[in-house]
């Protein structure tokens, strides 16, 4: 339309998109066209938009990154979507293009040595999104030797645990309340537990593995009131 035009027909306009918009996303329910996903910004705030663009980046630069040893940064929100993803029941590549494939990401974390997660106060650029209220995963990665976690919630962050026989480095800022959420958060299903050949003359219900690598852990810039007995391992020579 060109010219000047009356409120009453842009908004009528604006709901005969929203209309349209709608019935292409009924047309296509399990991945819309990739112009169309665009123009929504599907690839910034949708499950299967975030990792089909993830995808296609460590497509063309997954490999580059990897022999680089570069530190890769992740936000909350893409761990989110790798995560839901997983749990679906479909093909890992559902919009046709291989670029986009689910694959190439679980490639790329196995292989990742270095992770940044870095979360956003308040909501997500245009979205009502708010990250530290969304639940990742990060038994994804495989090989990780040093990850740093700042403002997110360790309430919401599922597989540290299984860092456990690789991680050196251990950085988490602004981001729990004890270092029992970030180090033994298996111990909130158990408050009978110890650690992994520790000595002890009272009942126990969980003995819980420690963190066989990790020799240095920067958990400053935090609401932690004392070092519990979560910090334990053998390994261990930094403590920040």
């Amino acid at each position: 339309m060109i010219g000047k035009n009356s409120k009453s027909l842009v908004e009528k306009r604006q709901k005969e998109l929203e209309v349209y918009l709608q019935t292409l996303l009924v047309r296509f329910p399990t991945a819309a066209p990739k112009v169309l996903s665009c123009f929504l910004h599907f690839h910034q705030y949708e499950v299967n938009g975030i990792t089909a663009a993830l995808a296609e980046e460590l497509f063309h630069k997954g490999e580059q990154l990897l022999v680089a040893g570069e530190v890769f940064t992740l936000c909350p929100l893409q761990l989110y979507a790798i995560t839901q993803q997983l749990k679906l029941a479909k093909p890992t590549c559902s919009n046709g293009d291989a670029k986009a494939d689910l694959g190439h990401i679980l490639d790329f974390t196995c292989r990742l040595k270095y992770l940044k997660i870095t979360g956003t106060r308040g909501e997500v650029g245009t979205s009502n999104i708010q990250e530290d209220s969304l639940t990742f995963d990060l038994s994804v990665f495989k090989a990780l030797l040093q990850i740093e976690i700042s403002d997110c919630n360790s309430a919401h962050i599922m597989g540290l645990p299984s860092l456990k026989p690789c991680l050196v480095t251990l950085s988490v800022h602004h981001s729990a309340a004890s270092m029992m959420d970030v180090l033994v958060p298996e111990a909130c299903e158990s408050p009978q537990w110890v650690a992994e050949g520790a000595p002890t003359d009272c009942p126990v219900t969980t003995i819980i593995p420690t963190w066989k690598t990790l020799t240095t852990l920067d958990m400053s810039h935090n609401h932690i009131g004392c070092i519990d007995n979560s910090v334990v391992g053998d390994t261990l020579t930094t403590l920040l």
